[in-house]
């Protein structure tokens, strides 16, 4: 757990009950040709009794000003938290960091 400004408990260590598939990545993520290659967002959301996450808001995105913020934001609806943490902590109430990394990379032709 890490404590944010103003006093609010926020759980780094929740534990996932439902994440979205590699497809949803695919289909919300802004298709670009600008050589991103390694995209890191992260919300602090509230987890609600039974798992739906609420009232996020944008923590990190890197890289900045591309709309990968934003595109992750869609996939918010996608991931529910269990009522514990991994680390024994009372989820529900609580503010939930959630991480993103996605890394892209590029396919090779077959020869």
């Amino acid at each position: 757990m890490e404590l944010l400004r103003g006093g609010q408990i926020t759980v780094l260590n929740p534990s996932w009950i439902e994440i979205p598939a590699t497809s949803d990545f695919q289909t919300a993520l802004p298709k670009t040709e600008n050589g991103v290659n390694s995209i890191r967002v992260a919300y602090i959301c509230t987890a609600q009794e039974g798992g739906a996450l609420t009232d996020c808001a944008l923590d990190r995105e890197e890289p900045a000003g591309q709309g990968y913020g934003q595109a992750a934001l869609a996939l918010m609806p996608k991931f529910r938290v269990g009522a514990w943490s991994a680390d024994g902590q009372p989820t529900y109430g609580a503010k939930v960091r959630v991480p993103i990394r996605y890394e892209l990379k590029q396919v090779q032709a077959a020869r």
